[in-house]
């Protein structure tokens, strides 16, 4: 018999058993934890690439593509600076507009062909773990600019690069000659955070 007002020897067994079990428990989600990040992290940069002559395997959509580096390694490639009509998938059930326009324009000017790729500042890769460059078809021919330019992309105001200022005048021309699909698109087919900019500004048709 414990004495009157002694702890329970059961108890402290029980009370050990179970601190034992928790400890034991959280061990296993700290491990598990590291395991999971290990297997998700961040692919490297890649800062070798920078300036390099790479392959065009194939087009994606229209601002994303699949490079060949030079040491034979596929990596997923997004144009910098620039956001091009979605083709369907997951998230979009229905091709927006002028997305197949986008997507074979630049299928015509760059794949199956080398390319040179061209980083911006130190964000080499975005958070789906995609490459982030610019990508020149000669010295003074960058497909980022010419995707815009033409009408097959708009100019991404969410993000800064070194091209934002010639990319946002490549897209007013583009507008004001209505070329691509500035030619028939109404607000409501763009974007939605390029809706959401033009609301902020008080723009309210696509040719303002």
């Amino acid at each position: 018999m414990p004495r009157d007002g002694g702890p329970n020897p059961q108890a402290r067994a029980v009370r050990r058993y179970w601190t034992h079990r928790a400890i034991a428990l959280l061990m296993l989600i700290a491990l598990a934890g590291a395991s999971l990040c290990n297997r998700i992290q961040t692919p490297p940069i890649r800062s070798d690439l920078d300036g390099q002559r790479v392959r065009v395997v194939r087009v994606v959509d229209g601002d994303t593509l699949i490079i060949e580096t030079p040491d034979g390694t596929n990596e997923r490639l997004r144009l910098k600076g620039i956001d091009a009509p979605e083709l369907p998938s997951d998230n979009v059930p229905a091709p927006q507009h002028f997305a197949t326009e986008s997507a074979n324009y630049l299928r015509q000017r760059v794949e199956g062909r080398d390319v040179i790729l061209q980083y911006d500042g130190t964000e080499r890769r975005d958070r789906y773990g995609r490459l982030l460059g610019f990508v020149h078809v000669t010295e003074n021919d960058c497909i980022n600019l010419a995707m815009v330019r033409d009408g097959y992309a708009y100019a991404d105001r969410r993000f800064d690069s070194f091209l934002r200022s010639k990319l946002g005048q490549a897209e007013g021309e583009a507008r004001q000659k209505k070329r691509g699909l500035w030619g028939t698109i109404t607000p409501d087919q763009m974007p939605a955070w390029r809706q959401r900019w033009m609301k902020d500004r008080g723009i309210s048709t696509a040719s303002d």
